[in-house]
């Protein structure tokens, strides 16, 4: 079997554009919402809209606006959104699969459920 891997170069000048929009967007946003900041996540979030828009104001307040909806998992001064949905699914584990539950809640494995807490709250 032969794989064609070649890289499209006729895209990379967009690519780059692209980027540097985004990067553009983020950073203005960090100043507009300066107890956000910039986080893990947030340009996955943009990135439909840069593509979608040609105008970066346009791009800007939809992800703004999306951000509001949502910026309760971008907060990192307190427990967020996510953390509050991982908490509300562990106590639910706790009453419907004890065995599970008290399996999870060994020492060895306290390092292993802040990580996995860690990078739900990153990806989301």
């Amino acid at each position: 079997m032969f794989l064609d891997l070649s890289i499209d170069k006729s895209n990379l000048k967009s690519y780059w554009e692209n980027m540097a929009r985004m990067s553009d967007i983020l950073v203005v946003y960090a100043r507009v919402d300066p107890a956000t900041e910039y986080c893990q996540g947030m340009s996955d979030l943009l990135s439909p809209f840069i593509v979608l828009y040609e105008d970066n104001a346009d791009a800007f307040w939809c992800f703004e606006m999306l951000l509001r909806r949502m910026g309760e998992n971008f907060q990192m001064e307190r427990p967020t959104g996510v953390m509050k949905q991982l908490q509300a699914l562990w106590k639910i584990l706790e009453h419907t699969d004890t065995e599970i539950y008290e399996h999870l809640s060994l020492d060895v494995l306290v390092y292993f459920k802040s990580l996995i807490s860690i990078c739900m709250a990153i990806s989301i």
